[in-house]
């Protein structure tokens, strides 16, 4: 049973039109807004890790500064 050489084209461009509608309805719709969420938090989360560290080292320097200037004034 032969294919008909006019269907089988028709059949071909419609197989490209819906390949193109659905790429572009796939594309139209963006990225993923977990993706971007989700790296908005981790940057956050990263922030705030290093301003907590950064607190810390401050304290802790301001604890040794002390403890050192009050050893100078007992050797004196």
């Amino acid at each position: 049973m032969p294919l008909n050489q006019k269907n089988q084209k028709r059949m071909k461009n419609l197989f490209a039109i819906v390949a193109l509608v659905g790429m572009f309805a796939l594309v139209s719709c963006g990225g993923s807004k977990k993706d971007d969420d989700k790296a908005k938090q981790d940057s956050l989360k990263k922030d705030s890790i290093m301003k907590d560290s950064i607190k810390k080292a401050e304290e802790l320097a301001a604890d040794t500064m002390n403890a050192d200037s009050a050893k100078a004034e007992e050797v004196k």
